[in-house]
């Protein structure tokens, strides 16, 4: 669901006011110069759901649902930024693995007006009702409301991709991991190109603890360590 505080929300006032056309062309060409996608790609067509930003309606709606989760992705590294403070203070920053990395592509999931389940709560923590649904007559962003940003931003935010979240095509499962470990890892700014799962995490964090995985705990058996670590990648080596 998107919501936000004001002043995050506050920054990103005007910046989508060009829609997610100008948006999804925007960034692929900046992805190109930053070497992050092949400068053959070409940008995938728009969503046929979709119209063209010039059709769109409700446009101060659909500018404000992305300008919400712009500053929902802005208070997540201002939270990153606090840890790193943290371990900087403690002396532990040099010796930590930190691994950033998104689970799926963008969701578009659109939020009906009815309710969904235990998921969407009826009311905020003071009492208020919530007031559940993509409705153009609610600007989304307090906790009051629930909505979601849909089909046409998830198809920007996965440029230059297809599709989305739940589909086993680009736009659902191809997500970038950042890797940070001043110790071990020596590139900075670097790509890698070796492919990973998430199943490959657990894996990497016990090659980097120096440890092994139990096969049973508690005198039960456990199911089998999953993945391989990712550590080889990190110097640029196959995994």
């Amino acid at each position: 669901p998107l919501h936000a505080l004001p002043e995050d929300i506050a920054k990103y006032k005007g910046r989508y006011d060009k829609g997610w056309d100008a948006l999804r062309a925007e960034r692929l060409k900046r992805m190109v110069k930053m070497g992050l996608v092949d400068s053959k790609w070409k940008l995938t067509a728009r969503d046929r759901r979709v119209l063209p930003w010039e059709q769109a309606a409700n446009k101060a709606w659909q500018v404000r649902r992305m300008e919400v989760y712009a500053a929902q992705i802005d208070r997540v590294d201002q939270g990153v930024g606090r840890i790193i403070s943290a371990l900087k203070k403690t002396g532990r920053f040099d010796n930590t693995l930190i691994l950033f990395l998104a689970d799926n592509g963008g969701c578009a999931e659109e939020i009906g007006g009815r309710w969904g389940g235990l998921h969407i709560p009826r009311e905020t923590r003071d009492g208020q009702p919530v007031r559940a649904g993509n409705n153009p007559s609610v600007m989304p962003g307090p906790e009051e409301t629930y909505q979601s940003y849909g089909v046409p931003w998830a198809n920007a935010s996965n440029t230059p991709f297809r599709l989305y979240k739940h589909w086993v095509h680009e736009g659902g499962i191809a997500t970038p991991l950042i890797a940070h470990w001043p110790r071990r890892i020596k590139s900075r700014g670097e790509l890698r190109h070796q492919p990973g799962h998430l199943i490959d995490i657990m894996a990497t964090c016990i090659d980097v603890a120096g440890t092994k995985y139990p096969s049973s705990y508690n005198g039960h058996k456990i199911i089998p360590l999953e993945g391989k670590s990712i550590v080889p990648a990190f110097a640029n080596k196959p995994i």
